[in-house]
């Protein structure tokens, strides 16, 4: 039976059921940063910048898996980081 056109479909997608793991690579859609999953406390989710650096909080509804072109630019940039001294 069709959904009513004012009723609100339910998620029924992989992704809408999606939970990162620890130290799995993420994208925070608040700020629009790539960062490594450490915890999730009370809704707010905690990330490190790849390659490490300060922590930073955002609400867990905000992350989203990364592509695969987003991990890999991240952890270029963090060698090049790394190698370049900061």
């Amino acid at each position: 039976m069709p959904e009513a056109a004012n009723e609100t479909p339910q998620a029924t997608t992989v992704e809408a059921r999606w939970r990162p793991k620890t130290d799995e690579i993420v994208r925070d859609a608040e700020s629009d940063k790539v960062g490594v999953y450490k915890a999730t406390y009370d809704g707010v989710a905690y990330l490190r910048p790849v390659g490490g650096g300060c922590e930073w909080p955002t609400d867990q509804g905000n992350l989203r898996k990364a592509t695969q072109e987003e991990k890999v630019t991240a952890r270029l940039k963090a060698e090049n980081r790394r190698s370049s001294g900061y």
